[in-house]
């Protein structure tokens, strides 16, 4: 009798040593329960809030920084077309290109820092959910917040209670809604103040525009599921404020009194 062909995938069936056993298809039970770890996820916690503290440095640099430039901008400026002269860096930008590009490019940090505190709150709901179940001594979970980071956002959302309620709470929900929210709208409609004496309306519609796109971005990456609803439909009609105030700004023509301001 001849010898039948052996084909390779009967001899893999039938030595299932551990080199032809699909790894892919196993699990590490160790690295599994890292999922909910405690100290993993407080170590997770950590490493973001540690990355948030630059963070955080660079955007309120970059907030008072375009703020203080905007502000130096006078009627006479505006009138002259002078040079917007960049503080502490003596650096002169055109003033058109100042006032089109600055408010886009705030959005972008305005929205790179939303992000990342979206994502830090979402480890920090994840580490409170946690403790809140494996640890249920209240004085034992206050200790373990207290070994927190100290970061604003931090402490806002899982310090121990001290932290987020009282004047403390207070003070910390005032910090994050004016750095985060009220403070970027009114940087924004600072800018259009700041410029509507020019009276070019392509200008101030685009600005108008961004206004409008920053109140979008903190309704798409705020933690609103964190508020109930009545706080939530509260500050829906708060946001309609700025977008009146804009849109019912009245552009004369150019023809008007910046014609008769002499130097």
């Amino acid at each position: 009798m001849k010898d039948r062909p052996v084909d390779s995938r009967t001899l893999i069936a039938e030595d299932p040593s551990p080199e032809v056993i699909d790894k892919g298809t196993e699990e590490d039970p160790a690295f599994a329960k890292r999922a909910t770890d405690l100290q993993a996820l407080r170590e997770a916690v950590v490493d973001a809030a540690n990355v948030g503290g630059g963070l955080w440095l660079s955007y309120l640099f970059i907030f008072f920084y375009l703020a203080i430039a905007a502000g130096g901008v006078t009627h006479r400026d505006l009138l002259f077309e002078n040079q917007v002269k960049l503080p502490f860096l003596n650096i002169d930008l055109p003033l058109i290109g100042f006032f089109v590009l600055g408010p886009p490019l705030f959005v972008i940090v305005h929205a790179y820092t939303l992000l990342h505190f979206t994502l830090l709150a979402g480890k920090v709901r994840d580490f409170d959910a946690a403790l809140r179940q494996q640890v249920g001594d209240l004085d034992t979970q206050a200790l373990l917040r207290r070994q927190l980071p100290i970061n604003i956002f931090v402490q806002f959302l899982a310090g121990p209670r001290e932290a987020r309620t009282g004047r403390i709470g207070w003070l910390l929900r005032l910090i994050t809604w004016i750095s985060l929210i009220v403070g970027p709208i009114l940087l924004l409609v600072f800018f259009q103040f700041q410029f509507l004496p020019y009276h070019n309306e392509i200008i101030s519609w685009w600005q108008r525009s961004i206004v409008v796109a920053d109140i979008v971005l903190l309704w798409v990456l705020w933690p609103w599921a964190d508020f109930r609803r009545g706080k939530v439909v509260a500050c829906l009609a708060v946001s309609f404020v700025p977008l009146l105030l804009v849109f019912t700004i009245e552009l004369s023509p150019v023809n008007g009194w910046m014609k008769t301001c002499g130097p």
